[in-house]
């Protein structure tokens, strides 16, 4: 049995002898860029990835943890031989607690109950 298809030749230009090779390093313009108009291609990119593309600059701009710092803490902490400087250590948490939203419901920051 034999099957004919006549119209297989419009279907796929290659079949019926009318293609052309094509020439991918000829441009109509030499100075435009490769791929096509210039402009014609955006990219858009979602604040998610706007924003994690700060941190990891923030993160590779902030200078080195010293390992020997860290370890000679970490053992001081251990031994229970750390000095906490109090004054220092109850400024932060104040900064911290008025940093929060008031519990009130007032748009003032608080001072505490």
């Amino acid at each position: 049995m034999k099957i004919e298809n006549s119209r297989a030749d419009r279907l796929n230009p290659a079949l019926s002898g009318s293609a052309h090779p094509v020439d991918k390093d000829r441009r109509a313009d030499p100075d435009a860029p490769a791929g096509g108009n210039a402009g014609a291609d955006k990219v858009a990119f979602s604040d998610r990835a706007l924003s994690l593309a700060k941190a990891r600059s923030a993160y590779e701009a902030a200078p080195e943890v010293h390992s020997t710092n860290f370890e000679e803490v970490r053992q001081d902490v251990e031994s229970g031989t750390y000095q906490v400087s109090h004054a220092s250590l109850a400024k932060r948490l104040l900064a911290l607690f008025r940093a929060l939203p008031n519990p009130f419901g007032s748009e003032e920051p608080h001072d505490g109950i």
